[in-house]
């Protein structure tokens, strides 16, 4: 792993007046910019198995007297009847959020949360990832649909797994590969938002190392170490070219030159067709296995 600042030398050689705080900002930008339009960076990531997942979904306000009933498999089932256990708040939203403190407070084995995509929905945890229990969720009322949780239904937040950093983040999944075996696209589903990946499977908790994902990584603002490969000679012209593009067309600096900024616009042109073309060329996927077949170090090895 390096970072930018060992080339700000190099950009500095051809406009003396850049700052070095300056350099190295316009030089993070142009790696992100880099990974962002052709996708060069791909890491593997081995996650966690998840928890099954189930849900109370409000189509809108429940009525006084409606009522789900939940079976955590272990404890006794519990009933909270809108109106009395659950509040009916002022909107939908807020119903869910009264929704959720009413399951967490029940002796189940059973986590309630809030669902980032749908306020009108609430998500259903089993405290235990082999139990099937809840996967039929009784209740009543023509605003309420639930999915019952299964043990074949997984969540998993790719935050933090991805190549160290401030917080790099999954541009876009890839590959998604269960106990060796890829599944296809259209099995998982990707939030970028919460970093979260969805899929059904039979994945156990007990194959810590079962599940891996192909993700393309997407550079934080605040990055500052990235692999040697990607910032080393093979796209070094390109990073110091979008770095110069940007600074010389700032107005209002020392250093502002628009009309010699298009040149290293082109350089840094030049380089994001490489990187795409190393994106398509270089590294093929084989068996869940990332291979380069330029070098053993460059790229990203599985």
């Amino acid at each position: 792993m390096g970072t930018v600042s060992s080339l700000i030398p190099r950009l500095q050689m051809k406009t003396h007046s850049v700052p070095s705080t300056m350099a190295e900002l316009a030089l993070r930008d142009a790696v992100r910019e880099l990974c962002n339009r052709t996708g060069v960076w791909r890491q593997w990531v081995v996650a966690p198995a998840g928890r099954p997942l189930g849900s109370i979904l409000l189509m809108g306000q429940p009525t006084s007297g409606d009522y789900v009933t939940l079976d955590d498999g272990t404890n006794s089932e519990v009933t909270l009847t809108f109106g009395t256990d659950v509040t009916i708040g002022a909107t939908v939203a807020a119903t869910v959020t009264n929704l959720i403190a009413a399951v967490n407070a029940a002796t189940l084995s059973i986590t309630a949360s809030a669902d980032s995509t749908n306020t009108s929905n609430c998500l259903l945890a089993h405290d235990d990832v082999d139990e099937e229990g809840n996967v039929d969720i009784e209740y009543e009322g023509t605003n309420i649909q639930v999915t019952g949780m299964s043990s074949s239904l997984y969540r998993i937040s790719l935050s933090g797994l991805v190549t160290s950093g401030p917080a790099p983040v999954a541009q876009k999944i890839l590959e998604v590969w269960v106990s060796g075996a890829q599944i296809s696209s259209s099995e998982f589903r990707f939030d970028y938002d919460t970093q979260t990946l969805s899929f059904n499977s039979d994945l156990s908790e007990d194959e810590p190392d079962g599940l891996k994902v192909l993700v393309e990584v997407e550079p934080a603002m605040a990055q500052t170490i990235y692999p040697d490969w990607l910032i080393g000679e093979r796209y070094a012209n390109a990073i110091i070219g979008g770095a110069l593009f940007e600074l010389l067309t700032t107005p209002g600096r020392p250093y502002t030159d628009p009309g010699a900024a298009m040149k290293f616009k082109q350089d840094f042109n030049l380089g994001i067709c490489r990187a795409r073309a190393d994106r398509d060329t270089l590294f093929t996927s084989r068996n869940g296995s990332w291979v380069n077949h330029e070098s053993n170090s460059g790229g990203m090895q599985g």
